[in-house]
């Protein structure tokens, strides 16, 4: 379309795309399909880049400290994954501490499988690599993550109902994948308390039934 108008400024054909690509690898992430997540990310990487730099300009962020919390095992020594195409992160500690816990509700099948696993924090004062998605994006587009969600063929309104939760809840960041980090030990002690504040109330309702 713009080849045959020198005056285009904006391809809208082009940007329908690279916006549909975003918000695909949006919902996806912050529900927490990160292998889906990860395929729209190699299938469109400099669609959803061009758009994250879009809203860094017009929505920019504060910076602020961010946290990422993980299970690993404390005899293999850590290393960043080459195959990873982003990171998650939080702007709030706690959300990383729960994550990072041994006994939350998120990780129990984890380490009920791998007994070894222990809780560790990664901090940085600030991104400092490329943002490709912020929590006070997710009503960047007229519609909000969740309701987008809830028009998804593949999550309807239990995807919604969960990535609305987890935008009110999470304050999620995600960036480019970040050489270098260190990890740092953490014992979370308090994860009964985290459990209540975090987890969704649907989810905790089905595990005290299961039990």
């Amino acid at each position: 379309m713009c080849a045959a108008f020198k005056g285009c400024i904006v391809n809208v054909e082009d940007l329908a795309h690279d916006v549909n690509l975003y918000l695909n690898f949006a919902v996806y992430a912050v529900l927490g399909r990160m292998a889906e997540a990860d395929a729209v990310m190699r299938l469109g990487q400099a669609s959803i880049e061009r758009i994250a730099d879009r809203l860094a300009v017009f929505k920019p962020i504060e910076p602020k400290p961010i946290y990422r919390g993980v299970l690993l095992d404390p005899d293999v020594p850590f290393s960043t994954d080459p195959r990873l195409t982003f990171t998650s992160w939080s702007e709030e500690r706690d959300v990383a501490r729960w994550f990072a816990s041994t006994d939350s509700i998120i990780s129990e099948p984890l380490v009920e499988e791998k007994p070894s696993l222990r809780g560790y924090l990664f901090t940085l004062p600030a991104p400092t690599s490329r943002v490709l998605f912020h929590h006070s994006w997710a009503n960047a587009f007229g519609l909000r993550l969740s309701q987008l969600a809830f028009r998804h063929p593949y999550m309807g309104r239990e995807g919604a109902q969960q990535i609305a939760w987890a935008l009110a809840t999470q304050h999620e960041v995600i960036t480019v994948p970040i050489e270098g980090l260190v990890p740092e030990p953490i014992d979370v002690t308090d994860s009964d308390a985290l459990d209540q504040r975090l987890a969704p109330p649907w989810f905790l309702d089905g595990k005290r039934s299961a039990s």
